[in-house]
């Protein structure tokens, strides 16, 4: 039997016996559920435990039962806090953080009533748990020790060691690695002392996941070792089984991939005999990642399409999304581009989804080698520079590989200067890597060494015994020089004793002298201080009036600022800090002070698409750009709520050093956003005025102008086929206006279907946009227009959008015949999951995008105008002599 069918064969026995015992099992708790003449409290808890029985299967259907069980609890008026805390495990388990940390505050409500502080303490472990999976570490350190503190103080030190294990993951992961060892240390500190040695697993892993990364890989072994040894004895198979993962990640890194493969295999047995398919799928994922990278791709192939199914299974969005996207590029490399981009993007929704850096990196990076195949240069760069600038701060392998792929790309459209740039970029972090790879090398070669045991321990005896001889020898060197060290120690201190006397001696007889002077003194001092007693009492009369002045003054200037709401900033350029009043966060539905004052918080909360815009960086926000003293400038903001926030900012410099540059500046954040709202209800209006009015003059001409015209040209032409003996000369003028009213009416049909396409009402965008693009097509022969889409139905659900997507492409289209100069034009409308996409590309002579503001025509204009209206957004993408792409998105939410 093959080691796949022996793994496939285990597999399957252990699905089933797993379902049949389960199904017992479930059947029970639900047959309590439905018995009416049980009671109450004890069919909830019945149900809250056929939810937790469902979370090893579906967590959605887990869901579904936690919620019955609440809905029922409330309306009979049992809800305890069991239930929330159930209700809050099964909403974190469903990926709603959120939602399961209000049932936990709720948990704590009930908990408090009957000062119950182990179920507080839980309760609060489980939101800093919560916040963690969000992402949201301050929040999660905040609550784990507010949890830490209770539990200390009721002597819990199983509890303490747990907290301090999961602030430390949090150290870890803020790069804070003395803060992480120390909470490790003092996890499997506290296990040890309360007899728990099985519980020091998951800090000891932690601990050696640190000691890697900070390249001591002896100590990351010898803990993993001393781990492994606890849980063999615990007979713990889940946690030997995390222990062989862990050793087989290390020696990934270390590239010695038959240690690798030895260490996977071990611990995929154990996961395959648990069913723990989560792992399972870890497992067989990373399998598939060493067999692609080495290039073995139908293998890698064989185990990413085991894992698809099995992500799906587990609805695992991280797993699907990394499978996929290794399949993806799999698919690219291997020449199978349509399926390569639908894994792609899948892939890239999700990790769009999960706000996840590192996966949008990789997926900008996809898209890049998918472009650069299909041959798409300009969408290869932008895909390309946007997954460089999300590596840069994260992940320096990813970093070199973008960089290899711009710089053959840059190649590819001869921009040496910039093709240049990016092989330096990956030079560098070609040779970082380089470097910790030749120290992993020699560290691998560490760790396949086999030394004898015994060997080792007589060594180690009498390496023990020389050192008490050595010992013994500085002992008695030791005590020489001590001795002598003390003789010259007495002998100092005689000198010392003698020179002080003589000093002592000399600094009476001065004294003495300096008290006739003293004297003297005394009596004109007197006199000055009577003298300075008075100026005081004057001076004292003076500073208490000026300060009832500045009292009220600071006050009306309280007054002031509470009337506006505006929050006021204070920079200290030179020192590089910030101060923000308590409205900056009040306005952005935060408490006062609970983000740090930097200038990177604000910088933090910018919208998505302010932080495209360059003077956008963190170090311009609150600095003056113009030639002016004065700082005016707006900008949206996304609140903790995640509602967006309009700020108006306005500063002024208020110190400067003597080369005239700023020391201080001073200013304000308002709140515009009802201002801005009305502006854009107003845009909005008017934009749907002026579309009904382009459709009803369009209904008008085609439904009353057209139809009397094609009335009129029908009876003439009656008229024509009769006038055969009409004399030449009245026949050519006949003929003249024949071919007026021929002309007329395809003139009105024209307008009519500029004003409002009909095909727009009628069959929607996408046959309103091919039916554009084949007048194009039609009416030259110097450009050659493409279309691509993916839209599943003609119409679009909201017809504001299709008009608005329509209108875009037409001034878009309509800016290429008249100035790019272009031979091909490259269109495609693509339906994403929460937004539409169209992109026009061509191959034209481009123009510098940085005068664009200055010189906007009105086209544009019109362009910005309809996205402002529904919150799209706009990319302009062009430099000369290299075409231009346009790039729009608009949300489905409008």
């Amino acid at each position: 039997m093959t080691a796949s069918l022996r793994t496939f064969t285990i597999l399957l026995f252990s699905i089933i016996y797993f379902n049949v015992a389960n199904a017992q099992k479930s059947d029970s708790l639900w047959g309590i559920w439905i018995d009416e003449t049980i009671d109450q409290k004890e069919r909830v808890n019945a149900l809250n435990e056929y939810s937790e029985h469902y979370l090893k299967i579906n967590v959605d259907s887990a869901l579904h039962f936690i919620e019955m069980s609440v809905a029922f609890a409330k309306e009979n008026g049992i809800i305890e806090q069991q239930t929330y805390m159930q209700l809050g495990r099964v909403l974190r388990r469903n990926s709603k953080n959120e939602d399961a940390i209000e049932a936990y505050k709720k948990a704590i409500v009930i908990a408090e009533k009957t000062d119950d502080s182990l179920s507080i303490a839980n309760s609060l472990y489980l939101i800093g748990v919560s916040y963690y999976y969000m992402g949201d570490y301050e929040h999660a350190i905040s609550y784990y020790k507010e949890s830490k503190n209770k539990v200390e103080m009721m002597g819990n030190k199983r509890g303490v060691a747990n907290i301090s294990s999961n602030i430390g993951i949090i150290n870890m992961r803020q790069n804070q690695y003395d803060s992480a060892a120390s909470n490790f240390e003092e996890s499997i500190r506290l296990y040890l002392e309360v007899d728990l040695p099985q519980k020091t697993n998951v800090p000891m892993l932690n601990y050696a996941l640190l000691k890697e990364r900070l390249g001591d890989y002896q100590g990351a072994m010898d803990l993993y070792m001393k781990s492994l040894a606890i849980n063999e004895k615990e007979k713990d198979e889940s946690s030997i089984a995390y222990v062989y993962t862990n050793i087989a990640q290390m020696y990934q890194k270390l590239e010695d991939n038959d240690k690798f493969f030895e260490y996977n295999e071990k611990s995929l047995d154990i996961w395959i005999k648990l069913n723990n398919k989560r792992n399972i799928l870890y497992n067989l994922t990373n399998v598939g990642s060493i067999y692609f990278e080495t290039g073995d791709y139908d293998k890698a192939l064989e185990y990413f399409n085991k894992c698809v199914p099995l992500s799906k299974e587990i609805k695992d969005k991280n797993g699907i999304a990394n499978v996929l996207l290794k399949r993806g590029v799999l698919y690219i490399e291997t020449n199978q581009l349509n399926n390569g981009i639908k894994d792609i993007k899948t892939a890239f929704d999700l990790y769009k989804q999960l706000k996840d850096g590192s996966g949008i990196a990789l997926s900008h990076q996809a898209l890049g080698k998918y472009y650069t195949a299909i041959g798409k240069n300009k969408l290869a760069i932008t895909n390309l520079k946007k997954a460089y600038e999300l590596a840069v701060d994260s992940d320096i392998e990813i970093q070199k590989n973008v960089a290899e792929d711009l710089y053959k790309a840059y190649e590819k459209a001869g921009k040496k200067t910039l093709a240049f740039e990016a092989y330096r970029n990956y030079i560098i972090a070609r040779d970082s890597i380089g470097n910790d790879k030749n120290q992993k090398e020699i560290v691998r070669k560490e760790l396949k060494y086999n030394y004898d045991k015994k060997a080792l321990a007589d060594s180690l005896a009498f390496e023990n015994q020389k050192a008490i001889q050595t010992a013994k020898l500085e002992k008695s060197t030791t005590q020489l020089r001590l001795s002598l060290v003390i003789l010259l120690i007495v002998i100092i201190s005689v000198v010392l004793l003698y020179r002080r006397n003589q000093t002592i001696k000399n600094q009476n007889s001065t004294i003495t002298s300096q008290n006739e002077k003293l004297t003297d003194l005394t009596d004109e001092l007197k006199g000055l201080n009577e003298s300075l007693e008075k100026k005081v009492e004057e001076r004292t009369f003076e500073i208490t009036k000026i300060n009832k002045e500045l009292k009220a003054s600071d006050e009306r200037y309280a007054y002031a600022l509470d009337a506006s709401n505006d929050g006021i900033w204070d920079y200290n350029v030179k020192e590089g800090q910030i101060s923000f009043s308590p409205a900056i966060y009040t306005m952005l539905g935060f408490e006062p002070y609970e983000f740090p004052e930097t200038r990177d918080s604000i910088y933090d909360l910018l919208h998505s698409e302010e932080k495209k815009i360059t003077t956008r960086k963190a170090h311009h926000l609150f600095i003056i750009r113009q030639k002016t003293d004065f700082l005016e400038d707006e900008y949206r903001l996304v609140g903790k709520n995640g509602k967006v926030v309009w700020v108006q900012s306005k500063g002024k410099i208020v110190e400067k050093d003597e080369q005239n540059k700023p020391l201080r500046i001073v200013g304000t954040h308002t709140d515009i956003t009802a201002q801005k709202l009305k502006n854009q209800e107003m845009l909005e209006a008017i934009l749907r005025t002026e579309d009904a009015e382009r459709s009803r003059i369009s209904k008008e001409i085609h439904d009353g102008l057209q139809q009397t015209l094609i009335i009129s040209f029908m009876n003439i032409r009656h008229f024509r086929s009769k006038m055969k003996d009409i004399p030449e000369s009245i026949k050519e003028k006949f003929e003249l206006g024949w071919k007026y009213l021929e002309r007329s009416i395809e003139e009105a049909r024209g307008v009519a279907h500029v004003l409002m396409p009909k095909s727009i009402v009628d069959y929607g965008v996408l046959a309103a946009c091919q039916m554009l693009i084949d007048d194009m097509n039609s009416s030259t022969d110097e450009i050659t227009f493409d279309f691509q889409h993916n839209l599943a139905s003609e119409q679009l659900p909201n017809q504001q959008i299709e008009i608005t997507l329509y209108r875009i492409l037409q001034e878009s289209l309509n800016n290429v015949m008249k100035y790019a100069k272009a031979s091909e034009v490259n269109i495609q409308l693509y339906d994403y999951q929460d937004s539409y996409s169209l992109t026009v590309e061509d191959n034209g002579i481009g123009f510098d995008t940085s005068r664009l503001k200055d010189k906007e025509g009105h086209g544009f204009r019109n362009i910005r105008n309809r996205l402002d209206a529904i919150n799209g957004s706009l990319e302009v993408d062009s430099r000369e002599g290299d075409g231009t792409t346009i790039i729009v998105e608009i949300s489905k939410t409008i």
